[in-house]
């Protein structure tokens, strides 16, 4: 994985909390972030939000801009107000923590974020996509959501961001963050790995 992040003394005390579990590289700036991005593949992005040059959310803006295949992004950052927050989550990344953290619960979201990826994937392997999603679907209209917020809740659990669910169901922005907020509290899930592991991670089961 590669961690972002300016300050030397804190990129290597983060290192240190992944390691050996996980190889991490640094990337003191956002612009040697995207160029490592563009020449290597990793399982994950930890990058801090104010930064010199480009910040962290503008590098994730980019690097969806530019990559292939979508890297996810989790922000470890001072930079807590809810507008840096939401700004992040809409361009898409998968998580956020507050400096100075917890080194078990970074341990514990690297891993959410990981498994939710492998579970992607793995998802796509066992059944079509026609299948796994009517089986999502049906246990989700069973618990209570809407038609339109089925819709969003199968995107979000597919990886896509708030602003992309936004285009592509042709919604505002701020339409598609009140459908997330309400399917969370219907489902009493509190993100996206949770809805992911209650609905479709396991949808061969359901079938």
């Amino acid at each position: 994985m590669l961690y972002v992040e300016d300050n030397n003394e804190l990129a290597e005390l983060v290192r240190s909390c992944i390691e050996p579990k996980h190889t991490v590289h640094l990337a003191p700036d956002g612009e040697t972030a995207l160029r490592l991005l563009q020449s290597n593949t990793y399982d994950l992005v930890i990058s801090d939000v104010m930064m010199p040059g480009i910040d962290g959310v503008e590098l994730l803006h980019r690097s969806n801009q530019v990559l292939t295949t979508k890297v996810p992004f989790l922000f470890l950052t001072a930079k807590a107000d809810d507008d840096s927050k939401m700004d992040a989550l809409d361009e898409g990344a998968l998580d956020y923590m507050k400096k100075p953290f917890d080194e078990l619960e970074l341990r514990r979201k690297i891993d959410n974020i990981i498994a939710f990826k492998d579970g992607l994937m793995a998802r796509s392997s066992l059944l079509s996509t026609e299948e796994a999603d009517l089986a999502a679907r049906s246990a989700l209209i069973a618990d209570g959501l809407t038609t339109r917020e089925v819709e969003v809740a199968l995107l979000l659990g597919q990886g896509y961001s708030r602003k992309e669910i936004a285009n592509r169901l042709g919604i505002a922005l701020a339409t598609t963050k009140r459908h997330v907020e309400n399917i969370y509290e219907k489902l009493g899930v509190q993100d996206r790995f949770q809805l992911f592991v209650d609905y479709m991670g396991n949808q061969e089961t359901r079938l």
